[in-house]
């Protein structure tokens, strides 16, 4: 289950709740007339099936909220509620294999960042394995491979190449050339 919380201007609510309402993957849905004061219009909170939420972002973004409001996305750990049971159980797929686009493309820009922390961690799991080979090691081999912040990078390039992010895709290549470069 994930709670969506979308500040909407209030010329653009209507058609946020509209969307919502109709949606099967939709298992609660309140609106805060007012309440948001950047931007200034309403808050739409929604309990939706993890499955689902991909449709309903894409939605929210063909209304422009991304420009004109904000769509927050929280993993629900707990919930109760027979509603959300529903739900869960209509929408396709499983929970588990549910893949919400917006979370993994915010991580991998995340993950992209060149900074001092990754330029070390990168140059300290090459050194390691440089180590591991010269003492022919697995183990010290296994622990360059976990201190190795070289994944995250690899990851954005394959969803830049999927979700065709030409931005993203530069980024990820720079930050993992630098990195091996410098290690």
């Amino acid at each position: 289950m994930l709670y969506l919380r979308v500040f909407s201007p209030a010329d653009t609510t209507d058609a946020v709740v509209d969307l919502l309402r109709e949606d099967p993957n939709v298992s609660a849905l309140s609106v805060q007339k007012g309440a948001a004061l950047i931007p200034e219009g309403d808050v739409v909170p929604a309990d939706v099936a993890r499955e689902g939420a991909n449709a309903i972002l894409d939605g929210l973004k063909a209304l422009d909220l991304h420009r004109t409001g904000t769509i927050h996305v929280e993993a629900v750990d707990t919930w109760l509620s027979q509603g959300g049971f529903a739900s869960e159980r209509i929408a396709p797929g499983a929970s588990a294999d549910a893949v919400v686009w917006a979370q993994v493309g915010n991580r991998a820009y995340e993950d992209t960042e060149l900074n001092r922390t990754y330029v070390s961690f990168m140059a300290l799991a090459t050194l390691l394995a440089g180590i591991a080979i010269l003492l022919d090691s697995p183990v010290l081999v296994v622990g360059a491979m976990v201190l190795g912040p070289e994944f995250g990078p690899i990851a954005a390039v394959g969803l830049a190449l999927v979700r065709r992010r030409g931005k993203l895709l530069r980024r990820a290549l720079r930050t993992l050339l630098f990195g091996f470069a410098v290690a």
